[in-house]
Parts: structure tokens; sequence; C-alpha cells
């Protein structure tokens, strides 16, 4: 479904059963697999928000996975030096950014208001809290909680809660570590090695 008031360049790739909104904007760096929905008044594929990269160019591809959800005035930027990578099954909320080459893995929320500044690495089935920041280069490894507000840079440990400014670690995502892909056992052994290292109450 495309309305006639989007821009869905002709050298976009488009999967099937794609949806879009009102008003969205698809560059032609861009690649969108199945099932996935873009909402209304976001740009996908725009040029890079770096200092040598010129507003006309269109920059490196951006690719967007199968049945990922990306709500309304979402901005996901081409890549500058590699491509911007989205995975499967995301769920990128209301005016959250994403930056140059970024990747996203799988299961990944990212809610409203959230910045994924460029080089960032976010791990499979990690969620961002509304209006959390990530500087330029972090690396968010899997299972990771980063709370409201909070300010990520660096590397945080996967299967932990993260808050602050500097984020830092309060307490172990049992939650998302038990959502996510692995097994019943291996969730069980990175909770039990997680309080060995960290002692939380």
């Amino acid at each position: 479904m495309v309305s006639k008031s989007n821009y869905i360049s002709k050298d976009a790739k488009i999967g099937l059963n794609v949806q879009f909104g009102n008003f969205v904007e698809v560059f032609g760096n861009v690649e969108i697999q199945d099932g996935t929905y873009i909402g209304s008044y976001s740009s996908i594929g725009g040029p890079a928000e770096h200092m040598e990269q010129t507003v006309d160019g269109l920059g490196n591809k951006v690719l967007i996975g199968k049945s990922t959800i990306i709500r309304e005035h979402v901005t996901i930027n081409a890549g500058f030096t590699d491509e911007t990578i989205i995975g499967d099954n995301c769920y990128l909320m209301t005016k959250s950014h994403v930056g140059h080459d970024s990747l996203i893995g799988n299961d990944v929320t990212i809610s409203p208001l959230a910045v994924v500044g460029g080089h960032s690495i976010i791990m499979e089935s990690c969620n961002l809290g509304i209006a959390s920041v990530l500087h330029q280069y972090t690396k968010i490894n899997k299972m990771v909680m980063l709370g409201a507000n909070s300010f990520a840079k660096g590397e945080l440990e996967e299967g932990l809660v993260y808050v602050g400014n500097p984020a830092a670690p309060i307490k172990i995502n049992t939650v998302g570590i038990n959502r996510s892909s692995l097994s019943s056992n291996a969730a069980k052994e990175l909770i039990n090695n997680l309080k060995k290292k960290y002692k939380f109450n």
C-alpha cells in the first residue's frame, strides 16, 4: 500500500506486503524486506548527518529487515562509510532516529525520541527507553535495557539494565533475557553468571 503523497524512489527495493503511511520518504539506496511497516512522515535513506556528506548525495545502502515496524516521524540515515542496517522484527517508535552506519540487530525496540548516534551497534533483543541517547560508536550487547533519558557511551555488557548519565548497570535484565531467543538453560546460566559477577541485590 503506497499513498500518492509519498516519495518512494523507483530505485528502492521494496519487498512483499510492505505498508506505508502518508508522506513517507524512501530514497533509492533503500531495501525494505517483506512485511515491514513504515509510518507517516518517516524518512528512510537520507544523506548521513556527517560534515563530509553532501546533502544532495544518497550515501550508502539502508537495509530494513522483515516484519519491522517503524512508526511516525522516524529518521534513518544512509551509511557514510558502510551500510545502515535495521534487523528483523524491530519496533522503532515515533520520532526516534538511527544515525549513519549503525547496525541494529533483530528484535530491538527503540522508544519514542531515542537517538542512536552514527556507527553504533545494538545487538539483538535490546530495548532503548524513551529519550535515551547513544553516543557515536557505542556498542550495546544483547538483551540490554537502557533506561529512559539515559546516555550511553562505549560498550554496555549483555543482559543488564543501564540507567543514568553516563549510563551504569543497576540490575540484571531478567525480563529481556527470558524473552530472548536463548534457551531456558542458557538464560538461567547467563543470569547466574551475572549475579555472581555483579552481586546485585
